[in-house]
């Protein structure tokens, strides 16, 4: 059973965060030595053999204005932006320029803007014998938000899973965030003693967002079994938990315990649209939100509600809502 992210921080970090947490956080750079790496951390080298592709079109890959570099054969790339990285169960193997961290439960890695470093989207494998699998917490230092997510890696998937994306909007959390890191990834001792006795504040804050649900949920949660909502409301929900994922109406209907002919008369019958309707009216309700209260830009947001295509996307914002996505958006800042 997989744990939540309000499982993780109340059962794990919080407990790791009181406790050491210094000998815990690793501070990723070019120049990392084996002598200043954690207790059971270590390092080896991965030579880098390809190209470095600069990003002149920042806008062509998900949320690209964060992008500087991508290296493609390596499947690295560099980011304007700081990153938090914490293995919350298993051992990984992690790559930063030419040197792979090999880390385990309840190790962060700090790792600056610029520095070469795995896709959340790209496989980190296992790092321990026998081990199919790892799940590691991603946070990113957007301008105004923190942005969180929790990538589920396994050993026979080329691409790890993403699920429980969140958006965490409060400025003190988002303010403490960006002090804590810059001290970090400063070449200097203070700072980062500094940046340690923060640390652990900013989880406690963290958690008391996550634990009062004062944030943007974009995860992947397990269907909805509610007695008192209807099938339309059901259905809804577990959509909008869900909203990221693909999907036909045959996967729809065996996560919703029907046959494909069932699910299909049942949307029917009791919602008059189709189930692709349905979803259409989810995607864009989730994609309102995001437009009113993210700075992700509208190629990102259409992708984290499930739209590959951005263009398919605006023609299909603007046809439901007589808007363009970026009018929208416009009109949620007047008011």
């Amino acid at each position: 059973m997989m744990l939540t992210l309000a499982d993780y921080f109340s059962k794990k970090i919080l407990p790791w965060s009181r406790y050491n947490l210094k000998r815990r956080v690793i501070v990723a750079s070019a120049q990392m030595r084996a002598a200043d790496m954690p207790e059971g951390v270590r390092l080896s080298r991965r030579k880098m053999t390809g190209k470095r592709v600069i990003v002149k079109n920042r806008r062509y890959y998900n949320n690209t204005r964060n992008f500087l570099a991508l290296w493609p054969e390596d499947q690295l790339n560099e980011m304007t932006q700081l990153k938090l990285v914490g293995v919350l169960s298993g051992s990984v193997s992690f790559q930063v320029g030419e040197q792979v961290i090999h880390c385990g439960e309840g190790h962060f890695i700090i790792i600056p803007s610029g520095l070469p470093h795995p896709d959340s989207s790209r496989h980190n494998l296992p790092d321990a014998p026998g081990q199919n699998d790892c799940e590691l917490l991603y946070l990113v230092l957007t301008q105004h938000a923190v942005h969180g997510w929790i990538d589920h890696c396994r050993r026979e998937q080329v691409k790890a899973e993403k699920r429980e994306m969140s958006l965490f909007q409060n400025t003190h959390v988002t303010q403490l965030f960006r002090i804590l890191m810059e001290r970090a990834v400063e070449d200097d001792y203070q700072s980062r003693q500094y940046s340690m006795a923060l640390l652990p504040v900013f989880f406690e804050m963290l958690s008391d967002e996550i634990r009062n649900g004062r944030y943007i949920p974009q995860g992947t949660a397990p269907p909805v079994e509610n007695a008192s909502l209807d099938f339309e409301q059901q259905l809804r929900r577990y959509l909008l938990s869900n909203i990221a994922k693909s999907y036909t109406v045959e996967k729809a209907a065996h996560e919703m315990y029907l046959s494909r002919a069932q699910f299909a008369r049942r949307v029917r019958k009791e919602t008059g649209k189709s189930f692709v309707q349905i979803l259409n009216e989810c995607r864009l309700e989730e994609a309102k939100v995001l437009l009113g209260k993210s700075e992700w830009t509208i190629n990102a947001i259409a992708e984290i509600v499930g739209y590959k295509n951005p263009s398919y996307f605006r023609r299909l914002f603007h046809r439901e809502t007589g808007m363009t996505p970026g009018e929208y958006r416009k009109q949620c800042t007047e008011d």
